[in-house]
């Protein structure tokens, strides 16, 4: 899909006029008290929820944990409690182990948030709070949960520039899109040399992994059936490197929170031995009329536009391959 400004611009105004809404979700919450929230999702939506646990640990005390839906409604954790959050992404709404999960909450009494894509889905009707998530961008969808994440942290006395990073999250849709802008090139010069490799790998750490994760599982293999490995920084020298050689694609992203150094690390790794990988860096990128300390918060919306928008649409076309040609993936029973 080309970069057409009147359509990406309409989708982020759409997102941020959630705002109240979200907002009045998170007082409620608040108002009701928890004791930890659990973030729970299956492939890209428990990808992206993983940067909000980040957060938590980073700025609050409150116990968080991030679970695959599945493993969620069996495992019988203890810490899960009527003083629990439970807080749920899931596109379609109808996945079998996201229903599974959200439908334990609700036999014991566990307040649920979910952002579902399909209104009157199973999920959207199950949980106590539902917000509808656009997906015709998803890196947009992260403005919604921005609200409800940051919002819960202020009302906890953990965020106090809540107001100013709220009212910026109105520039982050069209910041997005200058940022798609400026690495279209890339984007099509990356797919079209890269479109057939039989494996690739990439790397990054802190609240950026999650959506290198997304890419490599959700995209690289289940679209375009690339075998791919998700490494973080830290643990790349602890076995993935010897895997490094002069043909071996590699990307790294040099992500802008605390973690940044870690990636610097491998950079200086990758300079001296590997020849055929990539580094993008997100400082790189301006976030117009976004403030300098809160733009390691938005990293994992900025990688979601750079590879879950550009890229994946440029290997589509190179390919052939898309959301219509999966062979298991909702085509057969699992």
């Amino acid at each position: 899909m080309e970069i057409q400004d009147a359509f990406y611009l309409e989708r982020g105004e759409k997102n941020y006029q959630l705002r109240g809404g979200i907002e009045e979700i998170a007082d409620s919450i608040t108002e009701k008290g928890i004791e930890n929230i659990f973030f729970v999702g299956s492939g890209g939506s428990i990808a992206m929820l993983c940067a909000f646990a980040d957060f938590f640990k980073k700025l609050s005390n409150i116990p968080v944990f991030t679970e695959t839906s599945a493993e969620f409604a069996v495992a019988d954790y203890k810490q899960l409690t009527e003083k629990s959050l439970v807080i749920l992404v899931s596109k379609t709404g109808d996945a079998e182990e996201a229903v599974q999960a959200i439908k334990f909450c609700k036999d014991r009494g566990i307040t649920t948030v979910g952002f579902v894509g399909v209104k009157g889905s199973s999920i959207y009707n199950l949980a106590d709070h539902t917000v509808y998530i656009d997906e015709d961008i998803s890196a947009y969808r992260y403005v919604q949960v921005y609200f409800l994440a940051f919002r819960l942290l202020h009302n906890l006395g953990f965020f106090k520039d809540y107001d100013r990073f709220a009212n910026e999250l109105k520039y982050l849709p069209s910041a997005l899109l200058e940022v798609a802008k400026q690495f279209d090139p890339m984007a099509k010069e990356y797919a079209e040399k890269h479109y057939t490799d039989d494996f690739q790998l990439w790397i990054g750490s802190g609240s950026s992994i999650g959506e290198i994760s997304r890419y490599s599982a959700c995209v690289a293999e289940e679209l375009f059936r690339i075998k791919t490995q998700a490494m973080h920084s830290a643990e790349f020298f602890h076995g993935c490197f010897e895997i490094v050689d002069e043909k071996t694609p590699i990307v790294l992203i040099k992500g802008e929170d605390e973690s940044r150094a870690i990636d610097e690390r491998v950079e200086r790794f990758l300079n001296k031995y590997a020849q055929n990988y990539l580094v993008i860096d997100i400082q790189e990128f301006p976030l117009d009329r976004i403030s300098d300390d809160f733009r390691k918060y938005f990293s994992p919306a900025v990688i979601s536009i750079l590879l879950g928008d550009r890229l994946r649409n440029h290997m589509m076309e190179k390919t052939g391959l898309g959301y219509t040609t999966r062979k298991y993936y909702r085509v057969v029973s699992y």
